[in-house]
């Protein structure tokens, strides 16, 4: 993923804001910006089975983050799904965020792969490792490097594409790679190994719904519709796993099968642990938000670590009937 550093246009502002202006909240969709990754699939499989039906709920498929990041902005997103990395950046640029749900996270669909013989990240002292500068990326390369003992000085850092990553090793260019699936499967095909993965790190890799702290009483409403039509679905993935997949798997490009397996490596989020983090004097959250703030700065995808003292709010998941 790409850090999102790109000005809002003035006049991409006026359109928004004008076209906003046109009708009521009563009669504009909820509109959910959610770019294309499995468990954002939820949402699709709610409305495939009439969870949104009578709800203005309106889902819309980005390519990547950066796509969505001056829409939601400009207020013609009233959600987003995404990274931490990507909520604090928001967070910093406008503070009136909220996590309202936490969507999955990372079980060792991050990882960095190294080239045999190497098998454990010590074996990388003084080896080249590629990684995508961005906030993900550099995120779990630190993380990497810590958990074992290493600081970047100890290998030689190689500023890599994702698309890129495959090719990389074929081309001799580095020794080892950051990155997440599909492509980790891909290069232990190859005959490489896992050197770390994010199961060593759980619930740092974390993938949230955002939204602005502001929104109107229809919006809210239009909101709790949202998340309650998410846990059903939910919970219909977990009861009918095949049929399930069978319904959304073909938007992701995949078949069913490939779908299931694409949850190897990451974990859905219950309602009950979505309780447990967001509730509370001091949300468990929040603590996780200070520290990946604390880490981006460390790394310079942030100037300074936002405020994220009010951004759980558990008010929709406690409002979720079991």
């Amino acid at each position: 993923m790409q850090l999102w550093r790109i000005p809002i246009p003035l006049l991409i502002m006026s359109i928004a804001f004008g076209v906003a202006g046109c009708r009521s909240d009563e009669d504009a969709p909820f509109r959910v910006g959610l770019v294309v990754w499995p468990p954002y699939e939820m949402a699709f499989l709610a409305e495939d089975l009439g969870y949104y039906d009578g709800h203005a709920i309106e889902l819309i498929d980005y390519r990547s983050p950066s796509d969505f990041m001056v829409v939601y902005q400009t207020g013609s997103l009233d959600a987003v799904g995404t990274t931490l990395g990507y909520a604090l950046e928001l967070q910093a640029a406008d503070p009136r965020q909220e996590v309202v749900l936490m969507i999955n996270h990372s079980t060792g669909g991050d990882a960095v792969v190294a080239g045999a013989p190497a098998d454990t990240m010590q074996d990388l002292v003084g080896r080249r490792i590629g990684y995508e500068a961005s906030a993900l990326g550099g995120y779990v390369l630190s993380r990497a490097l810590e958990e074992s003992g290493l600081t970047k000085d100890d290998v030689t850092l190689v500023p890599l594409d994702m698309q890129n990553h495959e090719a990389a090793f074929q081309d001799g260019r580095v020794d080892a790679v950051v990155t997440y699936e599909p492509t980790v499967t891909a290069l232990l095909g190859d005959g490489h190994n896992v050197v770390f993965d994010s199961r060593e790190i759980p619930f740092e890799i974390l993938d949230v719904l955002l939204t602005p702290d502001h929104l109107s009483e229809d919006k809210q409403r239009q909101l709790q519709a949202f998340v309650d039509g998410w846990f059903k679905a939910y919970d219909y993935f977990l009861e009918n796993p095949s049929d399930a997949a069978s319904r959304v798997a073909e938007r992701q490009g995949m078949t069913v099968d490939e779908f299931l397996a694409s949850f190897d490596g990451v974990e859905l989020i219950d309602h009950m642990t979505n309780l447990a983090w967001l509730s509370g004097n001091t949300p468990k959250l929040t603590a996780r938000l200070e520290e990946h703030a604390h880490k981006m700065v460390e790394l310079g995808f942030l100037n300074a670590v936002p405020d994220v003292s009010q951004m759980a709010n558990p008010t929709y998941v406690e409002a979720v009937e079991e």
